[in-house]
């Protein structure tokens, strides 16, 4: 996928159907890879996802509540359960500029971070297939709140029996990884970086939340859902 953002409007709920602002193509287009770090049996393991604030406006103000992820391009769908023990979620600004991570991922998480999932993560129904495939959701104990600045996504775990890798794409100017794998010694710029779906809410005077979601695909913005939820890719 080139490097360009993607903007999309869908006016379905899950826009998977009807995309416009961009051709269909690019709001249903697959990653170019895939990466096994973020789900690896090689423990213990601490994946990184760096991604930029450019990529990121429509969710200033906003509070984030799920983070997804889907099946690499023509990969067997797993029934599970997947069981990842010692699993920690964490979102935060980035001390580091994407392109500059640090391979101590420790020294990229910014002062404002927070622990929005920590525990046992279970995942079971995954669908592959030839894609794009469904995005699977880990759904935050504790949303966080964006109010701009690169993302850094910082994910650890114990133990594993996940032998999955998802969607991905390279890195480039707007997203950027490190990872230590298995305890290995860390590298930056990872080899690839995950196709990324963000769920949040809008804040609204109206009575009702009005949800939003926002999918990151890559280096660009790929597809934004409309009524209930706003997705990037």
């Amino acid at each position: 996928m080139p490097a360009d953002a993607f903007f999309c409007r869908g006016l379905n709920l899950t826009c998977k159907l009807h995309c416009c602002c961009c051709s269909k193509r690019q709001c249903r287009h697959n990653g170019t890879t895939v990466q096994f770090g973020v789900f690896s049996e090689l423990v213990p393991t601490t994946f990184q996802t760096d991604i930029a604030a450019s990529q990121l406006t429509s969710l200033i103000g906003d509070t984030i509540t799920s983070i997804g992820y889907r099946m690499q391009v023509n990969g067997a769908s797993v029934a599970g359960p997947v069981t990842i023990s010692g699993f920690s979620l964490e979102l935060s600004g980035s001390t580091n500029s994407i392109g500059s991570l640090s391979t101590n991922q420790a020294a990229n998480i910014g002062a404002n971070a927070a622990v929005v999932y920590s525990g046992t993560l279970v995942l079971s129904g995954l669908v592959g297939g030839p894609g794009p495939n469904p995005f699977f959701l880990i759904n935050f104990a504790t949303p966080y709140l964006y109010s701009g600045g690169d993302l850094l996504v910082t994910e650890s775990y114990s133990t594993s029996n996940a032998t999955f890798g998802v969607d991905a794409v390279s890195p480039g100017s707007l997203i950027d990884t490190s990872a230590s794998i298995g305890g290995g010694s860390g590298f930056a710029e990872y080899f690839v970086a995950p196709v990324t779906e963000f769920v949040a809410t809008t804040p609204t005077t109206s009575p009702i939340q009005e949800p939003s979601s926002l999918a990151l695909l890559g280096t660009g913005v790929a597809s934004l859902a409309g009524l209930l939820r706003k997705r990037f890719a």
